[in-house]
């Protein structure tokens, strides 16, 4: 029910759009004939009706999809208003609020539609109960109505004439009318039946029943009321002559009483703005023909102007249709290098393991850049030069919008060619070389330059966490297993210390929390919240690591917390987290 609720909240909101130019309309084409108004109700009719539309560069609706419905299920939800300025106002404004709200089990924003929905379920009925009312009502009415001729009845409770009825509609007369105003009277009613309207303003009330929450949509219906009376008057005034406008402007206002029950019923036609209709009729003049050709050639290009959708920029978008097997099981495997945001390009890094071993990690582009320790860089997992340029071809972004950023991660001790300045060499000229080598291994098609892979490449671990200003060099780091008391490289069998279980405390890591940015405090709660076994490691080589901690998780997941010894004394500081396989 949420998505049907926030397919029709768009379909209203582009709506809005076509009413507000409709209104504009009506006062500029004052003297165009009437039923050029009314089609142009009829052109927010079809927006309102049709679920889907086609895409054209003449579009001026903003955004065909204000709210998506994905927004329930965003983190950060934001609204697309199509115009900027705004977005960027409210779109703050509503991440803060929700953001705050994520320690909660339910997910507030998916709450918030869904009481929408139900306020919108519980509206529809109150209108549709009212047209079941009212119809009753004015049928009970007329039950006594006597035949006059073809369908035209009189009856001693109909105190105004008025259509009623929508498969066969009738015509209803008081008995107290005068045979002068008769005829004028009935050839109103028989222009109402004639253009439809007995179907057109049930079908208008019907979206309005769809669409109440939009108050546009209440001052749309109310002015399509007017203009279809105004349409018929006109209609009238046109086979008659003008010679009956002032016996049709006085049978008008002999007709006129307060009928609220009348005019309201969806199903019944009567006076609406009896003042404005008699003015209207009096002054009543053939249009010239071009302001005719005028007021049509509006209603075209209102119609192509917003019965479209504008083309959907789908620059920097995924393209998930027709995946090569590689590519899905690499959507698998890295599932967070799909689907970013590269509306404004594309960040490349590429870090080496050793001489020719490279990998590669994606990111949206920052102008601002990153700090070579950031969270997000830390996060990364790299994959081969095959493998990114198969992850990248699946982006709908141009070459030249993919920054190749040479990285040093600092899970390696091995310095990137790049890095390493021989006397007479430019700093700049060999870092652009440098990425010119590694453009040519990500897009040189069939000539990709082979890599060397080692056996033991790093693929087994993964950063989470590493200290700012001394994280540029490391030691080797081993695929660890637990042996009794004992911590083994499982890879050498090398024995790296004695572990002992003992109780994790927040002590050990409030250093991490406290000393640097705020995004580690999460992964610190997270790491203690999630943890099962926690080990405390004497190491066998004293100037070697001199601090590891083992951390067994919920989740059968463990974790190598790496400190060290600095000229002989132990360091009060975690150095390095890692997530071993």
């Amino acid at each position: 029910m949420s998505g049907i609720f926030l397919k029709i909240l768009n379909m209203s909101i582009s709506a809005s759009y076509i009413i507000l130019a409709v209104l504009i309309l009506r006062l500029l084409f004052k003297n165009a004939p009437k039923w050029i108004t009314v089609a142009l109700w009829g052109i927010v009719a079809v927006r309102l009706i049709c679920p889907f539309s086609i895409e054209s560069v003449f579009s001026l609706i903003p955004s065909p999809e204000t709210v998506s419905p994905e927004i329930m299920m965003e983190v950060t939800p934001e609204i697309n208003t199509g115009f900027p300025i705004i977005n960027q106002e409210i779109n703050p404004v509503i991440g803060e609020y929700f953001e705050s709200e994520l320690s909660t089990s339910i997910n507030p924003i998916k709450m918030c539609v869904f009481i929408f929905s139900l306020i919108w379920v519980v509206g529809m009925a109150v209108l549709l109960i009212y047209i079941l009312i009212s119809y009753v009502r004015v049928n009970n009415k007329i039950l006594t109505a006597v035949l006059l001729r073809d369908n035209i009845y009189q009856s001693e409770n109909v105190i105004s004439p008025f259509v009623f009825g929508i498969i066969k509609p009738k015509i209803y007369l008081p008995f107290n009318i005068s045979e002068k105003d008769i005829e004028l009277v009935v050839a109103h009613e028989v222009a109402h039946i004639r253009r439809k309207d007995h179907l057109w303003k049930p079908l208008g009330f019907l979206l309005l029943t769809l669409h109440w929450f939009n108050p546009l949509m209440w001052i749309g219906y109310i002015m399509l009321c007017r203009d279809i009376e105004f349409a018929c008057d006109e209609k009238v005034i046109k086979k008659l002559g003008h010679v009956a406008m002032a016996d049709y402007s006085q049978a008008l206002l002999n007709s006129s009483v307060n009928r609220r029950m009348i005019i309201t019923c969806p199903l019944a036609f009567g006076e609406v703005g009896v003042k404005a209709r008699v003015k209207s009729v009096l002054n009543y003049k053939k249009p010239a023909f071009w302001v005719v050709l005028v007021a049509v050639i509006a209603c075209v290009i209102v119609s192509v102007c917003f019965l479209t959708d504008p083309v959907k920029e789908n620059y920097g978008e995924t393209n998930t249709e027709n995946l090569t097997e590689e590519q899905i099981s690499l959507m698998n495997t890295y599932p967070e290098f799909f689907g970013l945001d590269a509306s404004d390009g594309l960040d490349v890094y590429v870090w080496q393991m050793s001489k020719n071993s490279y990998f590669f990690g994606l990111l949206p582009h920052s102008e601002e850049g990153r700090d070579w320790v950031s969270a997000e860089l830390l996060k990364l997992r790299g994959t081969r030069a095959k493998e990114m340029y198969s992850i990248l071809s699946t982006y709908n972004v141009d070459e030249t919008d993919i920054y190749i950023i040479p990285w040093h991660n600092p899970i390696s001790s091995y310095l990137g060619e790049w890095q390493i300045l021989r006397d007479g060499e430019d700093g700049d000229a060999k870092k652009q070389a440098y990425v010119e080598y590694i453009h040519q291994m990500l897009f040189g098609g069939d000539s990709v330059i082979e890599e060397n892979v080692p056996d033991n490449d790093g693929e087994s671990i993964r950063l989470i966490y590493a200290e700012p200003s001394l994280s540029w060099v490391t030691s080797y780091v081993p695929n660890v297993r637990i042996d009794g008391d004992q911590l083994y490289d499982e890879n050498s069998e090398e024995l790296l210390g004695k572990v002992l279980e003992t109780e994790l405390t927040s002590d050990i890591f409030d250093q991490i929390a406290n000393k640097y940015q705020d995004e580690f405090k999460d992964l610190v709660q997270n790491i203690q919240q999630d943890n099962e076994l926690f080990y405390v490691v004497e190491p066998v080589d004293s100037y070697g690591v001199g601090l590891y901690y083992v951390l067994i998780q919920n989740d059968g997941s463990r974790l190598l917390v790496y400190g060290h010894y600095e000229d002989g004394a132990k360091s009060d500081f975690i150095r390095w987290i890692f997530a071993i396989k």
